[in-house]
């Protein structure tokens, strides 16, 4: 949520949930709730449908973009971009098998 906020800007909780969509599953928090969370905790504010990030919450997200990127790092060290882009290719076909049922 906080991704999307840093790099779409403010948006409606409608757009947020398309955008969002394919994280949900079932049982999980509602975007709702979630958004409640990260505005109590001074991240986000809700200006009616409007959800915006905070400074506080800009720097949040900055602090774990740059975590993220420690951890990619460390993931993809000594590996080539072609070494990567064959094992996303390999799970990419591995999720289509399973996905297609056979």
């Amino acid at each position: 949520m906080l991704n999307s906020l840093a790099l779409q800007g403010p948006l409606t909780r409608q757009a947020l949930g398309r955008l969002l969509k394919s994280f949900w599953q079932p049982g999980a928090r509602t975007l709702d709730e979630v958004v409640d969370v990260l505005a109590g905790r001074g991240r986000i504010t809700a200006d009616g449908d409007t959800l915006a990030l905070t400074p506080a919450g800009r720097r949040a997200h900055a602090e774990a973009a740059s975590q993220a990127d420690v951890s990619r790092a460390r993931l993809l060290r000594g590996l080539t971009e072609d070494d990567y882009l064959r094992t996303v290719a390999v799970l990419d076909r591995m999720t289509a098998n399973m996905a297609s049922g056979r």
